[in-house]
């Protein structure tokens, strides 16, 4: 720089690097800021410092306290730190965020909150240089939000994921369709991920080629095979040691096939390269894997499912916290908010997206004189329909409603669904209930206060799991709920996707195969007499009589013979008013014996006095031969 020019031409470049100049070595920053900042606060009046984001903590507050009085500045603090505690904000950062307020208030030139600007911020967000001051700058911007100062507060800036270096020519056409695509970007990161593993594919045993240009149909066959075969950890630049080996679920080969016809059909149709195949046709994933796939509802047994339903309306504020010492980032959100989220995972029946984008005012209450135990809850837009209305149990009903009443204010979200504005229910700071909540934190506390373990013999507890158990107790239920029925409470278009979620339990099942009594049904007991005098004597006479109600059968082979219950013809017959039949029954030497045998319906009803079915019992065997080889039996 040069000295020898006005003061008044230097810039906040000159001034900087004359403000860091310390010609003895031995001060800090913060004791040479502190001794400048009567000469920074003259700069500042003047108009010809603004740069204070290059200044330490200290020496900015400093200036601010010189400029606008330490009173002025301790208002303004508080009154932002106190917003951020209402919308749930806790003061770990406060120094922070009242620096960051700081350096706002006088690149502003104004104390007062009220003067400050959306744009400001803006602007501000991208030039400080600060440890996580653009952080700080939204915080603050949300807090004004709440105050009412600003009409919005600043938008959440996502960090676009660093592009690797191309280093082939596959790779640059990956990465040139990652850029047209008009797919959403975790479908985009996702297609792109398998393209790079099936660049590292072709490195291996396809060298020559090097773009999709050149691939044929026998590319796409070596391609399908060699997916359908995929393990952990081949074709990926860090393979986990957890699961190497072990072959990919059917849906992860699948899905691997699918985004590589993606590819080439947008590539095809967007006539990058010639079309020397049809995707559709030569990219399709093999019929046995296809055959792997499919709907698996799995229902959580009975007394865990009670356990969690427990669980879910006892949470108290100790339940919802993070352990202190986990390592995992989490938001402490407040028990109303998670009071809510467990029970209409637990009572309606929703699945995880529908939770999340469930909006302001979804639930609809009715005037009665009486409370009805059931209320209408508006589900928004999802995969296989648009909005409609389902019943929830009032329990849920209330806790949605006491969170609403306890939610902060949050500016209207793009909803990636629709494409419109909508203001969701469950939002706190700023942004929506996070997609892996229920699955990751809510459910393992859940298991955790039931004391069940977060996988069974079907697998992991997850959220669509709530969906299939309730969906199985409703309609197994009494009264139970139609198909139709059960089709409109899920929200599905099609009654074929409901019967994927119709599956009885084992226990239900059991009763019903027990109640139906198959095994015994076409089995009777028939007492049986057994002459003990004759046995013993040792005499040919007949010692063996089944009683069947009206007359005894004396032949030995019984059970055998196809004229039983049927047979008065017989010579083996013995009618119970005969004379014979009197003798037998006055013996006292008999024993009564129970002999189980099987009986057709047939016999069956002839033992129950059914009089025609014993007519058609009798012409049935009119051609069978009685065991005294007569043809011709029946009634006389």
């Amino acid at each position: 720089m040069d000295y020898g020019q006005p003061f008044g031409l230097l810039t906040e470049s000159d001034w900087l690097v004359l403000l860091k100049r310390d010609p003895y070595g031995t001060l800090t920053p913060a004791v040479r800021s502190r001794s400048q900042h009567p000469f920074l606060s003259t700069l500042y009046w003047l108009g010809c410092f603004n740069s204070f984001h290059h200044l330490p903590r200290c020496g900015i507050t400093d200036i601010a306290s010189t400029v606008f009085g330490e009173t002025r500045l301790r208002v303004a603090h508080s009154t932002v730190v106190q917003a951020l505690t209402t919308l749930g904000y806790n003061d770990y950062a406060q120094t922070s965020v009242e620096t960051a307020l700081t350096e706002i208030l006088l690149v502003q030139r104004s104390p007062h909150l009220a003067d400050i600007r959306l744009d400001l911020l803006e602007e501000m967000r991208h030039t400080t240089c600060k440890p996580n001051g653009s952080r700080f700058i939204a915080r603050i911007a949300y807090a004004l939000f709440g105050l009412g100062i600003l009409r919005r507060p600043l938008a959440h800036v996502r960090t676009p994921p660093v592009k690797a270096q191309s280093t082939s020519d596959w790779e640059s056409w990956c990465y040139r369709w990652d850029a047209t695509s008009t797919l959403t970007a975790a479908s985009r990161q996702g297609i792109l991920n398998t393209l790079l593993q099936v660049g590292r594919w072709l490195s291996r045993h396809h060298p020559a080629i090097t773009s999709p240009a050149q691939w044929e149909r026998q590319t796409c066959l070596d391609f399908i095979t060699a997916a359908c075969g995929l393990h952990y950890g081949e074709w990926t630049r860090y393979p986990r040691e957890t699961r190497a080996g072990e072959l990919l679920r059917p849906s992860s080969r699948r899905k691997r096939i699918d985004a590589v016809r993606v590819f080439f059909h947008d590539l095809q149709a967007w006539g990058w390269i010639p079309k020397r195949f049809n995707p559709t046709l030569s990219l399709t994933a093999p019929a046995h894997i296809h055959a792997q796939i499919g709907p698996n509802p799995r229902v959580i047994a009975r007394d865990q499912w009670s356990a969690l339903l427990k669980a879910a309306l006892t949470l108290t504020e100790a339940d919802v916290q993070p352990h202190p010492h986990s390592r995992a980032k989490q938001l402490n959100y407040p028990l109303a908010l998670v009071q809510a989220v467990a029970l209409i995972w637990v009572f309606g029946g929703l699945r995880n997206d529908e939770i999340r984008r469930l909006r302001v005012g979804c639930i609809r209450w009715e005037d009665g004189a009486a409370p009805e135990p059931v209320v209408p809850l508006r589900v928004p837009v999802n995969k296989t329909q648009g909005s409609f209305e389902k019943l929830i149990s009032r329990t849920a009903a209330e806790a949605l409603r006491e969170w609403e009443q306890a939610r902060p204010p949050a500016p209207p979200m793009l909803d990636a669904k629709t494409g419109e504005q909508a203001h969701f229910l469950f939002v706190y700071r700023g942004r929506m209930l996070g997609r892996d909540y229920l699955n990751h934190q809510l459910i393992p506390k859940l298991c955790a206060k039931a004391g069940i373990p977060l996988a069974d013999a079907k697998g992991n507890i997850t959220s669509h799991r709530a969906r299939v158990t309730l969906s199985s107790e409703l309609i197994q239920g009494e009264p139970a709920l139609t198909l139709s029925e059960l089709k409109t409470w899920l929200g599905h278009r099609a009654l074929a996707s409901t019967l994927h979620y119709v599956k009885p339990t084992l226990t239900r099942v059991r009763q019903a195969f027990t109640a139906t009594d198959y095994f015994r049904r076409n089995l009777r007991l028939v007492d049986v007499l057994v002459d003990e005098e004759v046995l013993h004597a040792g005499e040919t006479t007949h010692w063996l009589h089944y009683d069947l109600g009206h007359g005894y059968c004396t032949h030995d082979f019984f059970t055998q013979c196809a004229h039983r219950m049927a047979c008065a013809r017989c010579s083996f017959y013995l009618p119970k008013d005969s004379t014979q039949a009197q003798l037998l029954e006055a013996k006292t030497n008999l024993r009564h014996m129970m002999q189980e045998m099987e009986l057709t319906d047939e016999e069956i009803a002839a033992v129950e006095g059914d009089v025609s079915m014993l007519e058609t019992l009798i012409h049935t065997l009119q051609q069978v031969a009685t065991p005294d080889h007569d043809t011709e039996g029946g009634l006389p």
